[in-house]
């Protein structure tokens, strides 16, 4: 166990030192480039070039956060401050920020189902649980995938579920029952790896167990789902919340 556990760490280290060379790669070389333009003249290039720094900026951002995440989770010091939150209109705007997020790159057609419903949650953290799994989407599934997510209230148990459902070949089944662990990548839908460093999944894992709620994945017929509950604003709170 020792030994797999330095290998883990090992792998860890591995990982993250490609995911963070290749976009300071990028930015060294977008940086010298401006260095040789001629603004007036190349003023098209220029916009080009700053977009791409801006691009690779935020994925470094997104390494060193998820990285951050994982020492806040593990040492006891995220904060979750839950409160009502309308969640089908949470979802919605989520998803607008992510299209123009992703920009021209093929995108899944997502669909979004369901009545709103008022959920415990903490906005910021729920926005990390739902990226990480449509990022994951994004990874494993072919390009222009449909996906659906679709919510349903259990008001008999004050509880809201969430499928967020894919139509992509679906999780081995040798890997379905520790895709949740740290640093477990999975093969995409062409049977390569994929980019990553195996915390996405992990992390959406671990908050929402710190939101009462727990997840969960599965195969279809013709894809894989992810399932994960929330705990649903009570009816009385629901009325004071409306007051």
């Amino acid at each position: 166990q020792l030994k797999a556990m330095d290998q883990l760490k090992s792998d860890f280290v591995a990982i993250v030192s490609h995911e963070l060379r290749a976009p300071v790669t990028t930015v060294s070389s977008a940086v010298e480039m401006l260095q040789d333009l001629d603004q007036p003249e190349d003023a098209g290039t220029r916009a080009e070039v700053l977009g791409l720094l801006s691009q690779q900026a935020d994925r470094l951002r997104t390494v060193v956060e998820e990285v951050l995440q994982v020492t806040r989770l593990e040492s006891g010091r995220l904060h979750i401050r839950l409160q009502p939150l309308p969640l089908v209109s949470f979802s919605k705007s989520l998803l607008d920020q992510l299209h123009m997020e992703w920009g021209d790159v093929e995108q899944p057609a997502i669909a979004l189902s369901g009545d709103e419903v008022l959920v415990w949650a903490d906005p910021e953290m729920l926005s990390i649980v739902f990226r990480n799994l449509l990022d994951n989407v994004r990874k494993y599934t072919p390009p222009g995938s449909p996906v659906e997510i679709k919510i349903q209230h259990v008001p008999a148990e004050d509880r809201v579920i969430i499928r967020v459902d894919d139509h992509g070949p679906g999780i081995p089944t040798d890997q379905i029952g520790f895709i949740f662990d740290k640093f477990t990548r999975g093969a995409a839908a062409g049977g390569s790896w994929t980019r990553g460093y195996g915390l996405g999944l992990y992390i959406a894992r671990e908050l929402l167990r710190a939101h009462n709620g727990e997840i969960s994945a599965e195969n279809r017929q013709d894809g894989a789902s992810f399932v994960f509950t929330l705990c649903a604003v009570a009816q009385e709170a629901t009325s004071q919340v409306a007051l």
